[in-house]
């Protein structure tokens, strides 16, 4: 939580590049222990010695409209991980429009959804059945909760598309929206939210080449593949 509760301070401000010291438990996005903060910025303030490398990870901006409302958003936030709309308290599945790029695209019928980025992709999303996507990657998931359709199954859009979500005259019930899990709002009939990348996205400095990172934090924190290694044949 700690580059999260870090994403909301700067919502919708360019962060400065960050360097993260695991604090908490899993240490997901927190690549240094604090005890080797010493070194670990000796390390970074040599970058004319030892070159620094960065992930720029991407940030979805959301604007929230009420009915009636198509010029002026009411509210504006930036996610870092996912955007989740679901149907709250409510007894009936969420009924929400999807348009991609201003084209409807289906209505879903589920108990949620999730609009996540590539670092997003391996938290709620992941739960919720979608890919693990790396953040080198830029791209929007689309995952579904618990949808009505079996086949309705998880998609990646590239990140310039322009997603839409809009609850129709004719749902039986609203929907709630959570960003990053924070600041929930009711979305009524007639309401939309508006999705796309932002333009300020938010850096992280690391110590290794990133395929080698990302790997071995799905791996290690994850626990991505790791089995007992099959038998052989006794000859």
């Amino acid at each position: 939580g700690t580059l999260l509760h870090l994403n909301s301070v700067f919502n919708n401000e360019q962060p400065p590049p960050l360097i993260s010291f695991s604090l908490g438990s899993l240490g997901f996005l927190t690549p240094f222990e604090f005890g080797d903060w010493k070194p670990i910025l000796e390390l970074i303030l040599d970058a004319h010695i030892h070159p620094v490398r960065i992930t720029i990870r991407m940030r979805i901006l959301c604007e929230v409209y009420r009915k009636g409302q198509t010029e002026t958003s009411e509210s504006v936030f930036t996610v870092m991980n996912e955007v989740l709309v679901d149907r709250g308290g409510q007894p009936y599945l969420s009924s929400i429009e999807l348009f991609v790029d201003g084209e409807h695209i289906t209505t879903v019928a589920a108990d949620g959804i999730l609009i996540s980025t590539p670092t997003g992709s391996t938290a709620y999303s992941m739960s919720a059945g979608g890919a693990m996507v790396s953040p080198s990657i830029g791209a929007i998931l689309l995952t579904p909760i618990c949808p009505h359709s079996l086949s309705f199954r998880p998609i990646i859009l590239p990140d310039t598309s322009v997603v839409e979500l809009v609850v129709p005259e004719t749902s039986r019930s609203s929907v709630w929206v959570s960003f990053d899990g924070r600041n929930r709002l009711e979305l009524l009939k007639g309401d939309s939210l508006v999705m796309y990348s932002s333009e300020k996205p938010l850096t992280t400095i690391k110590t290794k080449p990133f395929n080698l990172e990302w790997f071995q934090s799905i791996q290690q924190k994850l626990h991505w593949n790791i089995r007992e290694t099959q038998k052989p044949f006794q000859s």
